[in-house]
């Protein structure tokens, strides 16, 4: 029942330009990507193609989340925020 609002034509066209041009990227900043397992919005694929380019990327998937992890169950959502601050510590 929880739900964001929908995406405008403007939003989509910038992330799918900015999508094209990540093929060839280097980020030189630690990543951290929280990967919800069962996502249908997002490929997962991808964002496991892009942690293997980057040196400093880490990449967490968490079981059965969908695609809005900070909406979550309560468990699901405590661990991916324990995660980031733990890798935001580790800085």
């Amino acid at each position: 029942d929880l739900q964001l609002g929908g995406v405008t034509y403007g939003w989509l066209n910038a992330s799918f330009d900015f999508i094209a041009s990540l093929v060839d990227k280097k980020v030189d900043i630690p990543l951290f990507i929280a990967s919800a397992e069962q996502d249908t919005v997002v490929d997962n694929a991808a964002q496991f193609a892009l942690s293997h380019r980057q040196k400093q990327a880490q990449l967490k998937s968490y079981a059965g989340a969908r695609h809005e992890l900070l909406c979550e169950r309560d468990e699901i959502r405590q661990t991916i925020l324990s995660d980031f601050y733990q890798f935001c510590a580790e800085l």
